[in-house]
Formats: C-alpha cells, sequence, structure tokens
C-alpha cells in the first residue's frame, strides 16, 4: 500500500511538467498571501495585576469561605458592578468613553468585559486554619487583553486599584457599622437594666413603709414585685455582660480594620506587556522560502490531479489498459485530430438526417 502511494504521488509530480508556469504562479500566490497575512496581522497584548487577600496575625475571621468560582463571580459581579465601572472607569478615566456617548453604557459595559478576565487561585481560605499555622491567602488575577499594550496595563493598573480600595472601605464601612449597632445594643440593655433596678429599689421602700405603717396587703405586692425583680435581673446582668464582650470584639476587629491587620488586601505583583515588534524582512525572506518550498510540489498535485490527459505511458498501464505503442508527436498532428472528426461526424450526420428529411416531406409533395 505505501509502495503504491509512494508511486501515484511520484506520477502526480511529473505530471507537473505540463504545467510549470500554472504551478510555480500559484505557489508563488499562495505564499505572498501566507507572508502577508503573518506581516499585517494585529498582536493582542496581556496585561495582568495580581493580588493576595491575606489575613491579619491578629485577625480571627469567621465565616463560610467562597470557593474560586464564587470568589471570581463576586469580584466580576459586585465589586467591579455597573456603578463602580461607570464611575471610576468610563467617566474618571475616559476608557470606552466614545461608546459610551454614542451607544450607551450597556454597550460600553460589554466591550470592556469582553477581554477582562479574573482568576482566583491559591485560595487557602478553604483549608481550616490552626493558630500554629501561617495566615491564610488567596490570589487573584485581573487580566486584560488589547491591542495597545499601554491601554490594556492601564485598565488593569485601574480595575486593581478599584478592587484593593474598594474593598478595604467596604470592610471599614462594615466594622463600623457593626460597631454602632453593638453601642445601640449594649446602651439599651443597660437602660432596662438600670430601670429594673430603679423598680427593685422603689419595691424595697414600699415594703419598708408598708411593714411601718401595718399596711399588710402594700407590704404582700411589694414582696412580690421585689422576687419578681430579684429573678430577672441577674439574667439581665448576664445579657449585659454579654453584649459588652461582643462590642468589645466588635470594636477591636474595627481598629484592625482601619490599621489593615484583619483582611488585607494588596497588589503583589504588575505585569506589564512587553512589545513585540512586526516581523522584519530576514524573518519574512525565509518564511517565503519555505512556504514556497510546501506549495509548489502541493500545486503540482493538485494540478496533476485534475488533469485528465494523457502524457506518458504509465497514465494507460496504471488503469490495466495494454499499451501496444503511440505515435510520436509531427507537424499538423492536431489536423483532423479524433476530437475535430467526432465533431465534424456529428454536424454531418445532423445534417444528412434534415436532408433526408426535407426530401421525404418534398417527395410527398410532388406525389
Amino acid at each position: 500500500m505505501r509502495t503504491i502511494l509512494i508511486g501515484e504521488l511520484q506520477r502526480l509530480k511529473q505530471r507537473m511538467k505540463a504545467h510549470p508556469i500554472r504551478v510555480l504562479l500559484l505557489a508563488a500566490l499562495l505564499t505572498g498571501g501566507v507572508v502577508k497575512k503573518v506581516a499585517t496581522k494585529p498582536r493582542a497584548y496581556d496585561a495582568q495585576v495580581t493580588l493576595r487577600v491575606s489575613q491579619g496575625t491578629l485577625s480571627d475571621e469567621r465565616g463560610s469561605p467562597l470557593p474560586n468560582a464564587a470568589l471570581q463571580d463576586y469580584i466580576y459581579s459586585y465589586v467591579l458592578n455597573k456603578k463602580v465601572l461607570e464611575e471610576r472607569v468610563i467617566k474618571q478615566h475616559g476608557f470606552f468613553r466614545d461608546v459610551y456617548d454614542d451607544q450607551g453604557l450597556e454597550a460600553a459595559l460589554e466591550e470592556l468585559r469582553e477581554f477582562l478576565n479574573i482568576r482566583a487561585y491559591r485560595n487557602y481560605f478553604l483549608y481550616n486554619r490552626s493558630y500554629e499555622s501561617t495566615p491564610r491567602s488567596v490570589h487573584l488575577t485581573i487580566e486584560y487583553t488589547n491591542r495597545d499594550p499601554e491601554f490594556a496595563y492601564k485598565m488593569v493598573s485601574v480595575l486593581a486599584d478599584i478592587v484593593v480600595n474598594n474593598e478595604s472601605a467596604r470592610r471599614v464601612r462594615e466594622a463600623r457599622f457593626a460597631a454602632e449597632n453593638a453601642q445601640h445594643a449594649v446602651a439599651r440593655a443597660e437602660e432596662l437594666a438600670g430601670e429594673k433596678y430603679e423598680r427593685l429599689n422603689q419595691a424595697q421602700y414600699n415594703l419598708i413603709k408598708s411593714r411601718l405603717v401595718g399596711d399588710s396587703e402594700a407590704a404582700a405586692r411589694a414582696q412580690v414585685a421585689i422576687d419578681e425583680l430579684t429573678e430577672q435581673l441577674p439574667r439581665e446582668d448576664l445579657r449585659l455582660r454579654a453584649l459588652r464582650r461582643e462590642q468589645q470584639q466588635i470594636e477591636f476587629r474595627l481598629r484592625l480594620e482601619e490599621s489593615s491587620l484583619a483582611i488585607l488586601w494588596e497588589v503583589v505583583s504588575e505585569d506589564r506587556p512587553r512589545v513585540i515588534p512586526p516581523p522584519g524582512p530576514i524573518f519574512l525572506t525565509t518564511l517565503a522560502m519555505v512556504c514556497f518550498c510546501i506549495f509548489v510540489p502541493i500545486c503540482a498535485i493538485g494540478f496533476g490531479t485534475f488533469d485528465s490527459r494523457i502524457h506518458d505511458l504509465e497514465d494507460v498501464t496504471r488503469l490495466d489498459m495494454p499499451a501496444v505503442g503511440h505515435v510520436p508527436s509531427f507537424e499538423g498532428d492536431r489536423v483532423g485530430s479524433l476530437k475535430s472528426r467526432i465533431g465534424r461526424a456529428g454536424r454531418g450526420l445532423l445534417s444528412w438526417s434534415s436532408t433526408r428529411r426535407n426530401r421525404r416531406v418534398g417527395g410527398d409533395r410532388v406525389a
């Protein structure tokens, strides 16, 4: 099978000799197309910024950690939401401002997010932390692709600053809100406990007064009130102490967040895209030579495959047809060729049939 295939390819290559100009022109045309495509191909540059979200040594972060996919979606949809991108990216820095002015916010955001990629990896928050282990962390990469390397680098730098600043400010804002709520809860609990202590003092005063005047009924009511308050006040004290402890923890977390000692968002690396110069003449010349050497046999095989004429003895013997011989080419060998004779024979047959039919009709008329 291999021998047959090699022989067939060799036969097709030999038939190239019948079309040398066509083969060389087509190979040169294909080579020029490849060289032009490579020389004018626009290049896309990837700029990347890596963020690290780490847990501080004094932090006692609790809660369900986010898997990588959920964390990526959180950054993409929540942190870099429509309002933030419109205010901080489009209006403040002017990215895609022409699209925003002509087609609106949705078109500008679609074009912005089309080449934006956010990826999370090394998410050690998914593992339980022991007190002896190092603080947990997760890495995030923000990557943007564009034909302009400076544009891609500025875009990822702006997006990284937005993520770091917004997340740090959000955590401080949430810690302050929790501290204010804890403060209000402690103040309300202290107010309720103070009211009950006042009621207890008043009931004790009424009990003493009732006993002095001999009012047993008033003394009984005062004693019942004292018993109820005496039973309630320990529970109120425990609740107040628990609220105060919680307030201290929340205020401690607030101080950690304000000092960036809890969850720290930081930029650890910035990869500026390296500008690749266009291919030079040496590279293009080498590419043209290689492509031309590849396309010449391919074009030759193609022309040989679709050429149905007989050029040598092998074209007949490969069809299992016996070859008796051949007449060598001579001057005027095209005169009276088989093709022309068949054409003349066809026309003569039609002319003869038409004449005979007319004669038959004419004869009928004479008769």
